[in-house]
Order: structure tokens, then C-alpha cells, then sequence
């Protein structure tokens, strides 16, 4: 991201996500993280950029169809 800019807001959508997998490997889950993603892709006061998941636990099933976006405000760093 360009120096002259800050976050303001950042939305992952969907907020959730469907899981499935073994009751004992679930009861672990508190979170499914995404992959890094380079912040120079956030480039505009607005916008959506496409997110990849984190490799999880191959016992943990995700939806096939999951995509997953950031929707993103930033601003000017007066």
C-alpha cells in the first residue's frame, strides 16, 4: 500500500464460513485464517480483492464454491 494511504476499513466476505470434518478435530477450529496477500493490491479509496485460505488441517472439509473477498476503504495519510 502507498505510504500516503491507511486502512480505514476492512470487511471479509463471507463472515463465516462451513465447515466439516471429524467432531474431535472441530471442537480445535476458532478460526480459518487466509493467505497473505500483498497490500500494494490495495491501491484505491475503495475496492475488492480476492482472498485464498490458508492451508488448514486436511481432515477439515470447506466448501469447493468458498470464495472469499476483502472489501476495502482506505484514505489519504494527512
Amino acid at each position: 500500500m502507498a505510504k500516503d494511504r491507511k486502512i480505514k476499513e476492512l470487511k471479509v466476505v463471507p463472515g463465516t464460513v462451513m465447515i466439516s470434518g471429524p467432531i474431535e478435530v472441530l471442537k480445535s477450529v476458532t478460526k480459518i485464517d487466509t493467505a497473505p496477500f500483498n497490500l500494494g493490491m490495495l491501491n484505491r479509496d475503495e475496492g475488492t480483492v480476492n482472498l485464498s485460505i490458508a492451508p488448514v488441517d486436511p481432515r477439515i472439509k470447506l466448501d469447493d464454491d468458498l470464495k472469499l473477498k476483502l472489501n476495502y476503504k482506505t484514505r489519504k495519510n494527512y
